[in-house]
């Protein structure tokens, strides 16, 4: 082989890049990224199932939980349970929110709320939330407005928490160049003060709905006649691991469907104006 002609490959090397690429863009259309790594996760959940069920006597295999979850969606009365959950939570989410924003807004906003609503945030913020459960249901009794009142205690400085920093820290120049502007104080509020707070406020809600839905069933299952986590109590002292695995997962499901029906679509709706921006 001549010199020449090693020199002419080693300086126009086969282009293999190009068709690798293809392939994966092909791939790529074909099955989206996303959906695959979805895939892949719940298959390695179930391989992991079935490894940690083999070592586990008690604990059921997927087909088995599979059957309790059919069971509980073709009874009629457990469709009660889901609802009286699902009301419980909107009622907390939405007390809880309200009461969070408006404390947040009060304690950013002026130095003398900070200084008086500051040691009732920290102080609700150190009580245990079983603790506080346990309170509410001696003080008022097993009943919807304990369970409530329990839930509202609990969450609420978490989203005053978060609303305070934010207020706080926006930028004020950008208000007084929309008062310098004459701006009136709707649209400075919905143009200037509101895309600031807005990623603050998302937040503090998904804050207090991933807290609601979670304590509900603890609460639930402490003093509570109906519900998803009365169930699964139920199960677990019947020894009935299946059905409350089964009741678990469906509560989980249900409360994914919400945020990514509800919660990412509203907030990809209101972040349209950023081009580029991905919703987790």
């Amino acid at each position: 082989m001549r010199t020449t002609d090693v020199r002419e490959r080693e300086a126009d090397p086969p282009n293999v890049t190009v068709p690798r690429r293809r392939v994966r863009d092909l791939t790529t259309r074909l099955v989206p990224r996303d959906s695959l790594a979805a895939v892949v996760a719940v298959l390695s959940i179930v391989v992991a199932w079935y490894l940690v069920a083999a070592a586990v006597p008690r604990l059921p295999v997927p087909t088995e939980t599979l059957g309790a979850a059919a069971r509980i969606l073709a009874d009629p009365s457990s469709y009660v349970d889901v609802l009286s959950t699902l009301r419980r939570v909107a009622i907390g989410f939405v007390a809880s929110t309200i009461l969070g924003v408006v404390i947040g807004v009060a304690m950013g906003s002026s130095p003398w709320w900070q200084g008086v609503l500051k040691p009732w945030v920290l102080a609700a913020l150190a009580v245990p939330g079983p603790v506080a459960i346990i309170f509410a249901t001696l003080l008022i009794g097993i009943s919807e407005l304990s369970v409530l009142i329990a839930l509202v205690f609990i969450v609420t400085p978490y989203a005053s928490n978060i609303l305070v920093s934010a207020v706080a820290g926006r930028d004020h120049s950008l208000e007084e160049m929309a008062y310098v502007f004459k701006f009136t104080s709707m649209k400075r509020f919905r143009h200037v003060v509101l895309p600031q707070l807005l990623p603050a406020l998302f937040a503090a809600m998904r804050t207090s709905f991933a807290l609601s839905w979670k304590l509900v069933v603890v609460i639930e299952a402490v003093g509570a006649s109906r519900g998803i986590g009365t169930q699964i109590s139920r199960s677990f002292r019947l020894l009935d691991v299946a059905s409350g695995i089964a009741w678990a997962a469906l509560f989980v499901i249900v409360m994914w469907l919400i945020d990514a029906i509800g919660f990412q679509r509203v907030e990809r709706h209101l972040y349209r104006w950023r081009s580029g921006t991905r919703v987790a």
